[in-house]
C-alpha cells in the first residue's frame, strides 16, 4: 500500500475505522482519509468495496469524496479517499449554537440535492443522517460562509448503499419482506424499523428526520438513548411524531410538510425533489 496511516482517529462506524493518512515517500504533505475495516473472508458483504465501487460510478458528482485507493493487506481492507472536515453534527456542536435560518436552508438544499443525485444514478443510501454530511475541509467553525452559501457539502459513507432498480434496464426493484433493520436507529425510516424493503422515499423520511434535528436541535427520541430506549419505543415515536409534529409551535410548517409529503410516497414513487427544495426555499419567507 502506498498510504501510511497516521495514529489521528478522526471517526469509526459500524464496519470500519476513519484515520488522516499520508502518502509513502511523498515530498508534499497533503493528508488524505483510509478506512480500514477487518478482512472477513466468510462475510456476505465487503462494506469498503461497496463503497469504492459507488464512489467510482458517482466520481465528479458535487459533493461527492474523491476517492484515490482500495486494496487489502495483510488482514485489512483499505479505502482512500478525500479529507474532509466536520459533519454536521461535529459543527453543531463546535458553533455551539444552532444554524441561522440562512445557513439551515442553505445546507438543507445541498443535503436534498446530494440525494437526489445519488438516486439519479440508481442508488439509495440507506444511512441518511447529519454524521453522513459533511464540510470541505477548510469551511467548517464559519458561520458566515454558511450564511452566505459559501461552503459545498459532501455526502459521505456507501457502505449500505444498494441499487434501487435494476441498473441496466432501469426497472425499479419490487419490494420485500423481513429485509431486516437497515440503517442508523434515530433517522432510519419506519419502513426500515419494519424490516420493508427500502427505495427513494426512506431515504428522504430519513432526510426529513435530520432537518427537524438540525432545526430544532434534538428529536424526540435521540435524548432518551442514554437511558436504553429500545428500537420498539423509537419506531412507536416516530409513527406518533407524525401528527404531533402539526401541533408543534417551535416547528416551521415547511419542514412538517416535508415529512407528511415523504411519508405518503409509494414504494416506487420517484419524489418529487423540486417539491421538497421550494418548500425549504420558503422558509426564508416565514418569520
Amino acid at each position: 500500500m502506498q498510504y501510511e496511516k497516521t495514529e489521528q482517529l478522526i471517526g469509526q462506524g459500524g464496519y470500519s475505522s476513519v484515520y488522516i493518512c499520508k502518502k509513502k515517500d511523498s515530498d508534499t504533505n497533503q493528508k488524505y482519509a483510509i478506512k480500514l475495516s477487518k478482512d472477513i473472508r466468510n462475510s456476505s458483504k465487503n462494506h469498503l468495496l461497496i463503497e469504492y465501487k459507488i464512489l467510482r460510478y458517482l466520481v465528479g458528482g458535487i459533493g461527492i469524496p474523491k476517492v484515490y485507493s482500495y486494496g487489502k493487506e495483510d488482514d485489512n481492507i483499505f479505502l482512500v479517499q478525500e479529507l474532509l472536515g466536520n459533519n454536521l453534527n461535529q459543527e453543531m456542536k463546535t458553533l455551539k449554537t444552532k444554524f441561522s435560518k440562512k445557513a439551515f436552508i442553505s445546507i438543507a438544499l445541498q443535503m436534498i440535492s446530494r440525494i437526489e443525485f445519488l438516486h439519479s444514478y440508481g442508488f439509495i443510501h440507506c444511512d441518511i443522517k447529519p454524521d453522513n454530511f459533511v464540510l470541505g475541509l477548510k469551511q467548517e467553525n464559519n458561520m458566515k460562509d454558511l450564511d452566505k452559501n459559501n461552503f459545498t457539502l459532501y455526502l459521505i459513507d456507501y457502505g449500505l448503499a444498494e441499487p434501487y432498480m435494476n441498473l441496466k434496464t432501469k426497472i425499479h426493484k419490487k419490494p420485500k419482506e423481513n429485509q431486516g433493520h437497515k440503517g442508523t436507529i434515530d433517522f432510519c425510516s419506519i419502513n426500515s424499523h419494519m424490516g420493508l424493503s427500502l427505495s427513494r422515499r426512506d431515504d428522504l423520511e430519513s432526510l426529513a428526520y435530520c432537518l427537524i434535528y438540525l432545526y430544532l436541535g434534538k428529536l424526540p427520541w435521540t435524548s432518551s438513548r442514554s437511558i436504553g430506549k429500545s428500537k420498539e419505543s423509537i419506531l412507536n415515536a416516530k409513527i406518533e411524531f407524525s401528527s404531533i409534529c402539526k401541533q408543534l409551535k417551535s416547528i416551521d410548517r415547511n419542514l412538517v410538510k416535508i415529512l407528511d409529503y415523504v411519508s405518503k410516497l409509494q414504494f416506487e414513487e420517484n419524489p418529487n425533489y423540486k417539491y421538497i427544495k421550494e418548500l425549504i426555499k420558503n422558509m426564508d419567507k416565514i418569520e
